[in-house]
């Protein structure tokens, strides 16, 4: 119950013909764009370590964003640990930074201020045959959050807007909780600099006929800031879609 599967069969305008040969890295990279500084990032990369160990021992996380580098720990200029400091600040340079970097065959995103992220990462793990790209949606029978009043009124308008504007048949289109096969999200040229990105891959996606499945997402995104802007920058960037 709660997981759903789409796909639209059209001429796609990805770059489907330049699929890349199996790539000589991990089978699995972690991505966790990071925003805002506060609460225990030392924490969530611990935990995500241990996870990322028990699926791909060879595999990478990825934290991304500005001056991340000074957060982490010295071994973050190890394989499976990467930091990747970016010049501009927001949700869209630290999300492409991190995806530019990636060198799995799968790549998962995350945010960073989820509680339980070990677990949404082995539920998108175990799901990754369901489709080349499967979200954890807050929006499926079975999903369990916890969010702030306000975001969680804005997340459901800009969903239910945005998502009936675009056609697309996802309930949540502004969901980073998310497991790519690598070679489709290489494959996309992506043009979105904010948080529209996220809609922007799903449209592409399912524009070259490839599968989006859902499955529920259960995560506490309490911790998150609960200042309108960012909810605002949110519609506006979507709105460019």
């Amino acid at each position: 119950m709660g997981y759903r599967t789409a796909s639209v069969h059209a001429p796609g305008y990805l770059c489907n013909d330049v699929r890349r040969e199996p790539m000589s890295g991990p089978m699995l990279s972690i991505v966790t764009p990071v925003v805002d500084i506060g609460g225990d990032l030392a924490a969530h990369v611990a935990s995500l370590r241990r996870v990322l160990q028990s699926i791909d021992p060879d595999g990478e996380l990825i934290i991304a964003g500005q001056r991340v580098s000074q957060l982490l720990p010295p071994e973050s200029g190890t394989a499976m640990l990467r930091a990747i400091d970016t010049t501009e600040p927001g949700f869209g340079p630290a999300m492409r930074a991190g995806l530019r970097a990636a060198r799995g065959d799968y790549v998962l995103t995350l945010d960073a201020h989820a509680t339980h992220a070990p677990d949404v990462v082995r539920a998108l793990w175990e799901h990754r045959q369901r489709g080349e790209i499967v979200v954890a949606s807050r929006y499926v029978e079975g999903a369990l959050v916890g969010m702030s009043t306000p975001r969680r009124v804005a997340s459901r308008a800009v969903n239910r807007i945005f998502g009936r504007g675009l056609s697309l048949p996802v309930t949540d289109v502004s969901s980073a909780f998310r497991l790519y096969r690598g070679d489709v999200l290489r494959s996309q040229r992506l043009d979105a600099a904010d948080y529209d990105l996220l809609p922007e891959i799903l449209v592409r996606a399912l524009a070259a006929g490839w599968r989006v499945a859902e499955i529920p997402l259960r995560t506490d995104l309490s911790r998150r800031s609960r200042a309108i802007g960012p909810l605002a920058r949110l519609g506006r960037a979507y709105a460019r879609t």
